[in-house]
């Protein structure tokens, strides 16, 4: 049995000439991707926001652990670190905590607010970076947990709030 090797005759149809389509001043829609977006960024932002504790944290404790095998260099360095991760934390957990005590207690009726914020951050930093010094590391590792969160929270809603 032999094969038909002969190719087949399809018809062409003739070119029609493209159509000019003049632009109608819509823009064309773009996908929905706004939400893939606003989820990344706020991922980011918790991210960035809580790995800046973390990093003090680590300073404040090895330096402790370390001091005696350290140069003056290697504290100044590890001073500056911890000193710059709670000027960059501080801010964001007293914002954070007015918002969180509000201006009056409502069961005594005393004013709190601010200096009860201001209480909170620094309880709450100088406990992450000194409780260990007095062997209390869980109340340390407690601070950082908190820190983490309320600066990964902090963290989120500033990036989530590029998406108003």
């Amino acid at each position: 049995m032999q094969k038909n090797t002969a190719l087949k005759q399809v018809p062409v149809r003739s070119a029609t000439p493209l159509k000019v389509v003049k632009p109608t001043g819509k823009k064309r829609p773009k996908p929905n991707t706004r939400p893939i977006l606003k989820a990344a960024n706020a991922v980011f932002g918790a991210y960035m926001g809580g790995m800046i504790p973390i990093f003090g944290f680590g300073s404040a404790h090895a330096l402790h652990r370390y001091y005696n095998d350290l140069n003056g260099y290697q504290v100044a360095l590890a001073l500056i670190f911890i000193v710059a991760a709670m000027i960059w934390s501080a801010p964001k957990v007293f914002d954070w905590s007015v918002k969180t005590f509000g201006d009056k207690d409502k069961f005594t009726g005393i004013q709190t607010g601010k200096g009860a914020a201001f209480g909170f951050v620094v309880l709450l930093e100088g406990s992450m970076i000194a409780a260990e010094t007095l062997h209390q590391a869980w109340m340390s590792y407690t601070a950082l947990a908190t820190l983490v969160f309320i600066n990964a929270w902090c963290g989120a809603a500033r990036r989530l709030q590029a998406y108003k």
